[in-house]
């Protein structure tokens, strides 16, 4: 299972990381650690 949630992360990341970056990144900083705490951390 955790590797198939690392998997999905990654699939994630590819779509989204531009959203990281600048201002953009203040925005959406709540949701991405939502996103940390199910995949990263876990």
């Amino acid at each position: 299972m955790r590797a198939e949630r690392r998997k999905q992360w990654k699939t994630h990341w590819r779509k989204y990381k531009h959203l990281y970056k600048g201002s953009r990144m203040e925005r959406r900083n709540k949701w991405r650690h939502k996103w940390e705490e199910k995949y990263v951390a876990s």
